[in-house]
């Protein structure tokens, strides 16, 4: 009797080791699940946050009232002072950040010099003024450059107009790219190199913005659009 009791005892525990063994195998199982679940909804929602502060910019500028777009026209407004003589053709950028995103700042604008980068103009995660809201969590920077120089005759003239009385048209290309620091594996220092130091476009094999975030794995949305300036006359 005593060994058939041992027996049976030992039957027992080797039938409650196998089911803990499936239990936990079963529970590892959820958590991997749940945690791939976890990332998936969690880009998903990074890229959203990415997406809408990126369209944020163009949905101000080109919502803009009349006397807004006046300002932004002016010497004092993002348009205006990319279209300033000694600056067309050069990349202009600032920090699109809660505190100016009713009144561009020109004191806050910098100038990309090749080989030098930006003195000024670009977003640092370590300063809490360079996100677009209190929560801290995305960053906006842009970058705009004017040209007057058209790629085919006549292109950026309006049909009907007369070229001899009226002012030389230009194209207008605005970069907007917006990305979440907390979400990188990097230092700040690297972040703010890759906005600082390279040009928001360049020819083939040129380190830009987005190819260096896309080095480090930062997670970023770039979004490109180009206007045309209408003619007025002379």
């Amino acid at each position: 009797m005593i060994k058939r009791s041992l027996g049976q005892a030992g039957n027992t525990l080797v039938v409650i080791l196998v089911l803990l063994v499936i239990i936990t195998i079963v529970g590892t199982l959820a958590i991997r699940q749940g945690v791939i679940s976890l990332k998936i909804a969690t880009n998903s929602q990074a890229q959203s946050l990415l997406l809408q502060n990126t369209d944020a910019y163009f949905f101000k500028l080109e919502a803009a009232n009349a006397a807004q777009k006046v300002l932004n026209a002016s010497k004092f407004g993002p348009i205006g002072y990319a279209s300033q003589t000694q600056n067309i053709g050069q990349e202009i950028s600032y920090c699109f950040t809660k505190n100016n995103e009713q009144a561009f700042d020109t004191n806050t604008v910098g100038l990309f010099i090749s080989g030098t980068g930006l003195s000024k103009g670009y977003c640092d995660p370590s300063n809490a003024n360079s996100f677009t809201s209190g929560r801290k969590a995305v960053m906006t920077q842009v970058t705009i450059k004017v040209e007057n120089k058209p790629s085919a005759p006549l292109e950026n003239f309006i049909e009907g107009t007369d070229t001899e009385l009226v002012n030389p048209a230009m194209r207008i290309k605005i970069n907007v790219l917006s990305l979440i620091p907390v979400m990188a594996n990097v230092t700040n220092t690297i972040i703010v190199s890759c906005l600082k130091d390279n040009p928001a476009e360049a020819a083939s094999g040129v380190v830009t913005k987005t190819s260096c975030l896309n080095t480090n794995n930062i997670p970023y949305n770039a979004q490109v659009a180009e206007y045309k300036q209408s003619n007025s006359p002379l």
